[in-house]
């Protein structure tokens, strides 16, 4: 009797705790639920805050009259600060025009930008880039053989009036994703005064894309677009450090890099040095490399031409 009493209450007891158990994991699976639908929501919420921004970016922030840009590090060299080439007087120094550009037409240039933005073909492009008969084939192949697209803005423009061989061009700064910090688009002065977009310049155009230059290596001179900045770095065929300067070249994108050479002492390296001398972190250049024959390496290549010290190459 006193057995069972107490294998009842045993039991009884077992029960309780069972009970216990069983309701506080429920409970604690109701509030995991409530959890997990509240970060479900700020996930939905901070992801439609990321859309409207990136649209409002794309579509609205083409805005030059709101206040001023935030400066990034000077690592571009400005179009109208300096020019150091060694391709004949081909890119003259900038002008810069004292002249404010008319109300209408800095409009008329906003809306082309906005409208260069908008379109989502490269032919719908077209019609708001400079020299258009021209860079057909280019643009072709950036959007449509090797699905390349647009670089990202943001921020508010900085503005810059001058004169380039007489041609008369507008630029427009806005803060970037790109190693400079910033994104330049440069407009050009057509005949009938407006201004069209130097397509060009702003994607950072090469002669070969650098998704296929490290493949193809080129032995021929070959433009490119690129960040760059002095290195230390030697070797293959250019590891003999008196005799090279090593320069580090870096895409506009900033998803790839080689490194290029000049002979120590020459004219093109002078040239190069007296850029980075006026410049902190990456300068934006045009430059002409070639790989060695057979070259031992897909990032060694060597600097044969220094186009401008600018992407913006006035024709």
């Amino acid at each position: 009797m006193l057995i069972g009493f107490l294998m009842v209450v045993c039991f009884s007891f077992l029960l309780l705790i069972g009970w216990r158990w069983y309701f506080g994991e429920i409970q604690k699976r109701l509030e995991l639920a409530r959890i997990s639908r509240k970060a479900d929501e700020g996930i939905a919420e901070r992801a439609a805050v990321r859309a409207e921004t990136v649209r409002k970016s794309v579509l609205s922030t083409i805005e030059v009259k709101s206040a001023p840009a935030p400066q990034p590090e000077k690592s571009a060299v400005s179009l109208v600060e300096i020019s150091h080439v060694n391709e004949g007087s081909a890119f003259p120094d900038p002008v810069p025009l004292t002249d404010e550009v008319s109300a209408k037409r800095e409009e008329e240039a906003v809306t082309t930008q906005q409208r260069f933005w908008q379109a989502t073909t490269w032919k719908e492009k077209l019609p708001f880039v400079h020299d258009a008969e021209r860079v057909v084939p280019l643009m072709r192949d950036y959007y449509e053989k090797h699905q390349l697209l647009d670089p990202v803005m943001g921020g508010s423009a900085r503005k810059a009036h001058f004169k380039i061989n007489n041609t008369e061009v507008l630029l427009f700064t806005y803060s970037s994703v790109r190693p400079s910090g910033t994104l330049d688009v440069a407009m050009i002065a057509q005949p009938d005064g407006r201004f069209l977009i130097d397509w060009e310049s702003m994607i950072g155009a090469c002669d070969v894309p650098w998704t296929d230059l490290k493949k193809s290596r080129p032995t021929q001179p070959t433009l490119v677009r690129v960040f760059a900045r002095q290195d230390d770095y030697f070797n293959y065929e250019f590891s003999d450090d008196k005799q090279w300067s090593a320069v580090h070249l870096t895409s506009p994108d900033g998803n790839f890099f080689i490194y290029g050479y000049c002979e120590k002492g020459s004219e093109m390296d002078n040239t190069l040095k007296s850029i980075f001398e006026q410049v902190r972190g990456r300068a934006a250049l045009t430059l002409r490399i070639a790989y060695p024959d057979k070259a031992e390496s897909d990032h060694c290549a060597r600097i044969v031409g220094v186009v401008a010290n600018r992407w913006l190459l006035v024709r």
